[in-house]
Parts: C-alpha cells; sequence; structure tokens
C-alpha cells in the first residue's frame, strides 16, 4: 500500500510496516434501480507491496501460472 492511499483509509498506515500479508478488495455500489447497496460475492486478494493498475490484454503475461490453477 501506497502512503497516499494510506492518508485516505482510517487504520490502514500501521500496515506500512508489514512484511507480508496484504489486502482483500471486495466489490460494493449503491444501484439506483432499487435503492439499495450491492455486494457482489467475490473479492481480490493483493498481497503486500504489490501495486494494482488497470488490466492491459497487450501487457498481461501468460506464461506466469496462475492462481487458481492446479
Amino acid at each position: 500500500m501506497y502512503p497516499e492511499i494510506a492518508n485516505w483509509l482510517p487504520y490502514t498506515r500501521g500496515f506500512l510496516q508489514e512484511e507480508r500479508g496484504g489486502v482483500i478488495i471486495t466489490p460494493l455500489y449503491w444501484e439506483d434501480r432499487t435503492g439499495l447497496w450491492n455486494l457482489p460475492m467475490g473479492s481480490t486478494f493483493v498481497p503486500h507491496d504489490n501495486g494494482v493498475s488497470d488490466y492491459s490484454p497487450g501487457e498481461a503475461c501468460l506464461t506466469k501460472p496462475s492462481l487458481t490453477e492446479p
């Protein structure tokens, strides 16, 4: 996690010193049609000291094994 992001999120500044672990990102969004929050199933784990960026198909490396593959 970058310090700029930690400053936005309460109680996360201490995680900057952690050497292991990471964060779990869970989607949550407001649906205007129903007037309710929507919490879909599924999350993404981002290991410590790894950046998150937009997906670019031309930059994806298919030679690295997926964590979901045996």
